[in-house]
């Protein structure tokens, strides 16, 4: 996914994220965020910020929350 990808997707997608953001809890809104931004990338923070309407902090603490999980995970093999 790319920024482009985001970018393109108008107003129905818009409305895909603000739904499925509504559906989940505080921690989930974060950890998907975080999710979402790192996946876009550069300026991938103020993007999620804006299309799911948290503060880029919360999304922010979302990729450190996952990193700090991965972290703390054993690999299966």
């Amino acid at each position: 996914m790319t920024a482009a990808t985001v970018a393109s997707t108008g107003q129905d997608g818009r409305g895909h994220v603000s739904l499925v953001f509504s559906r989940l809890d505080e921690r989930q809104r974060r950890w998907v965020g975080g999710l979402l931004s790192e996946m876009l990338g550069h300026g991938g923070t103020k993007q999620v910020s804006e299309l799911a309407g948290l503060d880029p902090k919360t999304v922010r603490q979302g990729r450190i929350d996952l990193n700090n999980a991965l972290k703390d995970r054993k690999s299966v093999v």
